[in-house]
């Protein structure tokens, strides 16, 4: 589908923020076409080219991957982005920006009703060799109506409880971060700064999960937890277009919890709306929303289980007050 905001000229640089499978993908697809061979690529991310960021979405043991879906197809003056400040100081300049840093949007740009972080609970169990190769090939399990589901251990035997889910929002409050120096502030859900510890309620439910799928080890002490942050869009469907307030940004995020299954194909596709060519049915599933949204609370996408509206700080607050009375 042709854009008005599309690349017409062949940008003499391109800047991707994020090395995640939006920002991997999008790079080694604009690698592979001889439209941008001339092209200066920087691929920019906190991890470096051989590490992997341990909070992001799409890095962890094992996937589960939803193959069917209920849809076929899964004004005014503008700015000009020019690059990108470095939190650490410095300036990396680019023709093109494209934004893909997940959970971390929203502290770039104002997603407010767009997209948003919801943290998941993951849990996971440690198993003997025995224990291992007897759930060897053991389909996984899933609740629907909770959103807990249970992946059969990997090689070395970790087994994954988690929950895909609605998830906890974390509201803070950061300046606006498209009027610098307003001293204008907003309320978003981004990741906390802690990844490993669970609310008593996450806790719980992935007890209750195993006790439920697996009851022979419910009782075994988590050898790891976390919390895995996604970037959710109000029906589930991601954000990748142009922004249409500033010039040269393109915006490759809202993973929603199944981002990381179209790595294969999900750079060209990224790169076909960059270029003006995405499909046409993509292209509207895919498009900026022209309006945010009002009181959107978590992904309505027919996928998400368990309780709706919680807050990450009021669940460990919670969780403090039972320890305490323990």
């Amino acid at each position: 589908m042709a854009s008005p905001h599309s690349a017409s000229t062949d940008p003499p640089s391109i800047l991707i923020v994020g090395a995640g499978a939006f920002g991997l993908s999008t790079a080694l697809s604009l690698l592979s076409r001889p439209r941008f061979a001339s092209s200066t690529l920087t691929l920019l991310d906190p991890y470096g080219p051989t590490g992997t960021n341990p909070h992001a979405s799409s890095v962890d043991s094992s996937r589960i991957v939803r193959s069917d879906y209920a849809h076929p197809a899964a004004g005014g003056e503008k700015k000009r982005v020019r690059g990108v400040e470095l939190e650490g100081g410095g300036l990396v300049e680019a023709d093109l920006v494209v934004l893909a840093t997940g959970a971390w949007t929203g502290r770039l740009l104002d997603m407010r009703g767009r997209a948003e972080a919801s943290g998941q609970v993951l849990a996971y169990v440690q198993l003997s060799e025995e224990e291992r190769v007897a759930l060897r090939g053991r389909p996984v399990f899933m609740n629907m109506s909770t959103g807990m589901f249970l992946i059969p251990p990997t090689r070395d035997g970790v087994l994954k409880v988690a929950r895909h889910g609605y998830g906890y929002r974390n509201p803070v409050r950061i300046p606006h971060p498209e009027k610098a120096g307003a001293g204008e502030e907003i309320e978003v859900s981004l990741p906390a700064e802690d990844f490993e510890s669970l609310p008593a309620e996450g806790d719980k439910a992935c007890r209750d999960a195993l006790r439920e799928m697996l009851p022979w080890v419910s009782e075994r002490a988590f050898c790891h937890t976390r919390l895995c942050w996604y970037t959710d869009t109000p029906t589930g469907d991601f954000i990748v277009d142009w922004h249409p307030a500033y010039e040269g940004l393109f915006l490759a995020t809202g993973g929603s919890g199944h981002g990381f299954k179209f790595l294969p194909v999900l750079g060209e596709k990224i790169v076909d709306a960059i270029e003006g060519r995405l499909e046409e049915e993509l292209g509207e599933l895919w498009a900026w929303p022209r309006r945010g949204v009002e009181g959107f609370t978590g992904t309505e996408d027919g996928t998400r289980g368990g309780r709706k509206g919680m807050l990450l700080r009021g669940e460990m607050q919670m969780s403090g007050e039972i320890k305490s009375r323990l």
